[in-house]
């Protein structure tokens, strides 16, 4: 016994509408105080380099703030989805 071909595409929207409303996607970001531990974080550095000199203590602002920045983008940007099928 053959279906036919629409009774097929019939089918497989309702199959896709059915795993719409069983699926929950949600993207968590870092909050905002990360952020400024962030740049709290270049500033001590440079703090630590500022006995080398002013250009040291600015490229370890720059380096530690940067550093610090990706570390809390990678760490606080966090991907939820649950989906319907175990």
């Amino acid at each position: 016994m053959t279906s036919s071909p629409a009774l097929d595409v019939y089918d497989k929207v309702n199959a896709v509408a059915a795993y719409k409303a069983l699926s929950y996607d949600e993207r968590l970001t870092a909050p905002a105080a990360w952020r400024v531990i962030a740049v709290l974080f270049g500033i001590a550095m440079a703090l630590v380099f500022m006995p080398y000199g002013l250009i040291a203590a600015l490229i370890a602002l720059a380096a530690g703030t940067c550093l610090a920045g990706f570390y809390v983008s990678t760490q606080g940007s966090l991907r939820i989805r649950v989906t319907g099928d175990l």
